[in-house]
């Protein structure tokens, strides 16, 4: 009865295999406060994983979760991940040190926190069979740059990998400086910076149901989205907006001609005259798309 109030169970340097294994997972499905638990340097293979893991994920309140020095393998990845999936999971630390986890291993685990709003660390030192292929698997997880929606919906709870990425900054930079953004309780304020650091246009595609009454708003947003990224260059961010004004006019170009610094009343006088400064800038693109449009429709081209 006493094993209810555990908070913490720890097994460490003894081999955990055989009749053991159904022993201590009877043992921890009693425990229904445990927070903390320990299995390191138990020879622990991914079989012996399998038979625990049902008992450990009835552990609602476990946090941290400790299996350094095994030999977990990329098939005791795949019952990990399996844990990781689960919504009723709340680990925030994970400790996989020296378990002869290589890329494969590292691509099921990285896969499986794809929608993990959890974890928070995940300590992979001492697997040397993780290569550059296995660490790219983490650096999209964190920061997917395939679209402007992939990089919304990455990864922003991940925060630490262990020693060996910190200790590496200049060969995995953008996985460095995801996961040292990640850090941030301002979740929002981190989806933003990654969406302005990767890319350097926005595809706004999606937003043209809107028609152009929703271009203030969206350049309104590049401007506060701006204010927050360190590093970002004004050049960068007028290239964006003008990106961005030339996709909505290219959606909608008959509209062009109704466009003028009232139109951005609701982004304030300043940014209504800046807003206008950029339409004027970009007039020569539009007027070259219209004028291909109706060359185009004419049946010239």
């Amino acid at each position: 009865e006493n094993a209810l109030n555990f908070s913490r169970f720890e097994i460490w340097r003894c081999g955990l295999g055989g009749e053991a294994v159904p022993v201590v997972a009877s043992f921890l499905e009693k425990c229904a406060n445990l927070e903390k638990i320990r299995f390191t340097s138990c020879r622990m293979g991914h079989s012996e994983l399998r038979g625990l893991a049902p008992s450990i994920m009835k552990c609602n309140q476990l946090y941290d979760l400790n299996l350094d020095f095994n030999t977990l393998g990329g098939l005791g990845c795949e019952a990990i991940a399996t844990m990781l999936k689960d919504p009723r999971c709340n680990l925030r630390i994970l400790r996989l040190r020296n378990n002869n986890i290589d890329d494969e291993g590292a691509i099921i685990l990285a896969n499986a926190l794809s929608r993990n709003d959890k974890l928070e660390e995940l300590h992979l030192d001492g697997n040397g069979g993780i290569t550059r292929a296995g660490w790219s698997a983490f650096s999209q997880l964190l920061c997917d740059e395939t679209s402007t929606n992939a990089t919304h919906m990455s990864n922003h709870t991940l925060n630490n990998l262990g020693d060996i990425i910190s200790l590496n900054y200049r060969e995995f930079p953008r996985l460095v400086s995801s996961l040292q953004l990640n850090e941030s309780h301002d979740k929002s304020s981190v989806r933003t910076t990654k969406i302005m650091q990767s890319r350097a246009n926005l595809d706004v595609k999606p937003l043209f149901q809107w028609d152009l009454k929703l271009l203030p708003f969206v350049v309104n947003w590049i401007d506060n989205a701006a204010s927050r990224t360190e590093n970002k260059e004004a050049s960068d961010v007028a290239s964006m907006k003008l990106s961005v004004i030339y996709q909505f006019i290219q959606s909608h170009p008959p509209q062009v001609g109704c466009v003028d610094a009232k139109s951005y009343h609701c982004l304030g006088n300043e940014d209504s005259k800046v807003m206008h400064q950029i339409m004027v800038q970009a007039m020569p693109a539009m007027a070259i798309f219209m004028l291909f449009g109706a060359a185009k429709t004419s049946g010239l081209v």
